[in-house]
């Protein structure tokens, strides 16, 4: 056993559990496979059955993303050898937080939504993806508001889109008014 796996089994160890763990390796190198957030909003990797897991993949793990560097999104489909079959691309990732991938509740076991970044604009929008389709059914663009998906509703039926280049602005500025002396910088929001 990894020691990575005694870690993880150690807590219930402790609580006396009488249950077991069984830990597979479903992706291999050189790409590097990930989820991003698991359990925000309830979203989990897996699809309704189990078949298909929802990954990222990436040729580095050394670096933050930079604006050009786009990730695959794909799936392992565990009724096949666990094999990795890239669906789409991204540009709007990164290590922390995925694409934001959440299963839609009105079809688990098919269609799942990712955030995508317009190169030619730079503004980040939703995707709604069908596995069995193969393609992307519907892009969630908005040009006056911007906006990528942050959280499907559990029910279905709706998403809270946030404008992550607005965000991302107003970090800016926040570092930006710490590193000069605090509020009396700041931006009004």
């Amino acid at each position: 056993m990894r020691p990575s796996a005694v870690v993880f089994l150690a807590p219930v160890l402790c609580l006396g559990a009488d249950w077991s763990v069984d830990i597979e390796q479903v992706t291999h190198g050189p790409e590097h496979h990930f989820f991003g957030y698991i359990g925000h909003a309830k979203t989990i990797p897996w699809n309704q059955s189990g078949r298909y897991m929802l990954t990222l993949r990436t040729r580095f793990q050394d670096h933050m993303p930079a604006a050009n560097d786009a990730a695959d999104v794909a799936v392992i489909d565990t009724r096949d050898n666990n094999r990795v079959v890239v669906l789409d691309r991204t540009r709007a990732w990164n290590f922390q937080q995925g694409t934001m991938f959440y299963w839609n509740p009105e079809a688990p076991e098919t269609q799942f939504f990712f955030n995508d970044r317009d190169v030619a604009s730079n503004q980040v929008f939703a995707v709604l993806y069908d596995v069995a389709a193969r393609k992307r059914i519907r892009e969630f663009r908005y040009r006056d508001t911007p906006f990528g998906n942050s959280g499907v509703s559990p029910a279905g039926g709706s998403f809270l889109g946030l404008n992550y280049g607005r965000m991302a602005h107003s970090a800016a500025g926040d570092r930006l008014s710490s590193a000069h002396g605090g509020a009396r910088h700041r931006r009004q929001r």
